[in-house]
C-alpha cells in the first residue's frame, strides 16, 4: 500500500463501491471524488488531514462524524445523502464551501455553519 501514501488526487466516482478499505493510506491526498457510490461508511477517511476537497455526493451517508477530523477540508459535497447531523463540520476552521442539497441537514446547524462564514448550499 505504500504507493498509495503518493497520491495526490484521488477519482472514483461512478465506480459502485461500497467499501473504503485501502483509502486510509491516501495520506498525502488533497482532493478526493468519492461520489455516485453506494457508499455509507467513511471512518477510513478520518487520518486524511490534508484532503480539501471532498466530494461524496450521491451516496448512502448518514454519519459523517469522520469528517471532523479533517482539519484542512475547504470544500465538501454531502448532497444527496440522508446526512442530518452536520455538527462535525463545526470543527474545520478552514471550511469554506459545504453542498447538502438534498440533505435533511438540521435548519438550525446549517444556519450556523453560514453563520461562521461558510457558504452552504442546500
Amino acid at each position: 500500500m505504500y504507493y498509495l501514501e503518493d497520491i495526490d488526487e484521488f477519482e472514483l466516482s461512478q465506480s459502485e463501491i461500497n467499501d473504503l478499505e485501502g483509502v486510509q493510506y491516501c495520506v498525502h491526498a488533497v482532493v478526493m471524488d468519492l461520489s455516485g457510490n453506494r457508499i455509507s461508511d467513511i471512518t477510513n477517511l478520518w487520518d486524511l488531514k490534508m484532503l480539501e476537497e471532498l466530494s461524496l455526493a450521491d451516496n448512502d451517508l448518514e454519519d459523517i462524524d469522520a469528517l471532523a477530523n479533517l482539519e484542512n477540508l475547504r470544500v465538501v459535497n454531502l448532497s444527496n445523502n440522508a446526512v442530518k447531523d452536520i455538527s462535525p463540520l463545526m470543527r474545520l476552521n478552514k471550511l469554506e464551501y459545504v453542498d447538502l442539497t438534498g440533505t435533511n441537514a438540521h435548519p438550525g446547524q446549517v444556519a450556523e455553519l453560514e453563520n461562521s462564514g461558510v457558504t452552504v448550499v442546500i
